[in-house]
This record gives structure tokens, sequence and C-alpha cells, in this order.
């Protein structure tokens, strides 16, 4: 019996890169077949299978099989070595928190799991089952998302970048802990809160290349602060535009001189008076469209009038 669930086992193996269901069938007959105690070969196999099978499981999504599948091994843990048993225990309750398939009976799973180790008396499973449940309020990813979510608070709303930067270092801890690829995302936010900290202002500073799109970045973000403050206005000082972005007069004149230059919009300076005049943007003429496309209309009947008359002669 041993050789056969062997075979079988083998086979469910070799066919997990090519037909998974298949090979979740063959390992469910194993799981569920009974085995004697005193047959080493057997319970190795069954084992294995229990573990090959809830990693398919965990793979393929099916969270509520993998939970049924940890309530239906409880007898055959009984059956082998409280070590092995705590192993099996942990890699399915594992395999199934990981899943985050959010269902709602992660800690109900455990806690029912603590209930049978109880009736059982198997403490150690017990302890370790409690152990698992009281992880579930608050696993690796749900901290790391947390630590990310306060250093966004304080890089946005704070502008506080050593404590952002703190935040998210914890946050890259926690996702680089569990493989997650949103550490690259925390990695990013690290950076950031460095390039935005005066900490490295001067090494900035003083590369050409950084400095020059630095200044680049400047510029857009000053033209699309002053295209808002002055859209409400058609008629505005100057003086007040730069209360409000906090800049000088003569900066912001020289700005919006050059704006104007490179039709951002359209308006005039009134420095006699100080103030800008803002136009509304004149309508499209399409006059000179509409003439072109007559003429090629033309030119087209032409051409076609003339091979008509080349034919007849």
């Amino acid at each position: 019996m041993a050789a056969a669930a062997v075979v079988e086992f083998q086979r469910a193996q070799s066919l997990i890169s090519t037909d998974r269901n298949a090979s979740i069938d063959i390992l469910h007959s194993i799981v569920r077949r009974d085995v004697q105690e005193n047959d080493e070969e057997a319970v190795r196999v069954k084992e294995q299978s229990i573990l090959e099978l809830g990693t398919l499981l965990a793979k393929t999504g099916q969270a509520a099989e993998l939970g049924g599948l940890l309530k239906f091994v409880r007898p055959f843990l009984i059956s082998i070595s409280k070590a092995k048993a705590a192993r099996l225990v942990r890699s399915l309750l594992d395999l199934f928190l990981d899943m985050e398939a959010a269902t709602g009976q992660e800690v109900e799973l455990c806690l029912e799991c603590i209930e049978w180790a109880k009736a059982e008396k198997r403490t150690f499973l017990r302890q370790l089952w409690r152990t698992t449940a009281n992880a579930i309020y608050c696993p690796p990813k749900l901290q790391a998302a947390l630590d990310m979510q306060s250093g966004i608070i304080h890089a946005a709303e704070e502008k506080d970048w050593k404590t952002a930067y703190s935040y998210f270092f914890e946050a890259f801890e926690g996702y680089d802990s569990i493989d997650s690829p949103r550490a690259i995302t925390s990695l990013k936010y690290m950076l950031l809160c460095k390039l935005s900290s005066t900490q490295y202002k001067a090494e900035l500073r003083d590369d050409p290349i950084i400095n020059t799109h630095l200044a680049k970045l400047y510029d857009n973000l000053l033209e699309q602060n002053l295209i808002r403050v002055i859209e409400p206005f058609s008629r505005v000082q100057i003086e007040h535009i730069s209360g409000l972005i906090k800049l000088s007069k003569g900066d912001v004149e020289r700005k919006l001189s050059q704006m104007i230059l490179d039709k951002k919009f359209h308006g005039i300076l009134d420095q006699g008076e100080g103030v800008l005049i803002i136009f509304e943007e004149p309508p499209v003429d399409k006059t000179y469209e509409a003439a072109l496309e007559t003429i090629q209309n033309m030119s087209k009947v032409v051409d076609s009038l003339y091979n008509k008359a080349k034919k007849l002669t």
C-alpha cells in the first residue's frame, strides 16, 4: 500500500506544472486514505501529500478548501509525533494566512483548532495555535501597511521628512521580511524623503545634471501655481499674486512676462499700475485650414478632369 501511495504522490508532483487540478485530485485521494500508524512509509507519504496539497490550494486561491483541509487532518495529527504535528499545522496555517483571502474565518479557524487541541489534550498544539491566533490581529504585512500610511501622512501633510523616513524604513523591513514587491515602493519613498530634506542639499545642488532637472521641475511647479492663482481673475495686482505664493514681486513679474511670451496664457502686464490683465483665450480661426482644404479638393477635381480629357484624345 505504501509503494502505491509513493507512486501516486510522484505522479501528482509530475502533474503540478501541467495539470494542477489533476494533481490536486490525486493528493486528495491520498490524504483521505487511512494509514496504519506502524507503516512509517505510508505516514511519511501522507504528510508530504498534505503539505503539497495545502501548497497547491494556496497557489490556486482555494482558501475555503485549505481551511477544510486543516480541519480534516486533525485525526491524523494525533497519530504522529508532536514535533511533526506542530510542523504540519504551522505550515498549513501559514499558507492559509499568507493567502490574504479575507474570508473572515482566520481567527475563528484558529480558535476552533485551540478548542480541539484542548479536547485532545495536545498542549503544545494548543499553545501554537493560540500564538498564531494572536498574531493574526497584526501580521507583518498589516504592520508594514500601517507604517507605510503613517509615513505618507507625515510626508504629505506635515512635511516631516525625518519621521516619514523612519516609518518608510519600518515598512520596507516589514515588506522585505515577507518578500512583498511593495518593499520597492517603500524604498522609493525613503529616497524621496532623503531628496526632500535639506540634509543633502549641497550634494544635489553641486551636481550640474541634478541641478538642471531640479530647476526645470521648479519652473514647471511655479508656472502651474501661477496659472492656478490667476485663473479666477481678469485683472489682479502683481503684489497680491506675490503675496499668495510667497515670492518677491520682481520674480513674479519676470515669470509672468515669460509665460505671456511663451503663450502659456493670454494677457498683458500693466507695469504702471502694477497689475496683470488676463484675456479670454481667443477662438481658433479655421479660415486658413478651410481654404487649404478647398484648394486641395479643387486640385483633385482639376486632375480628374485632366485625366478624363487625356483619355478622350
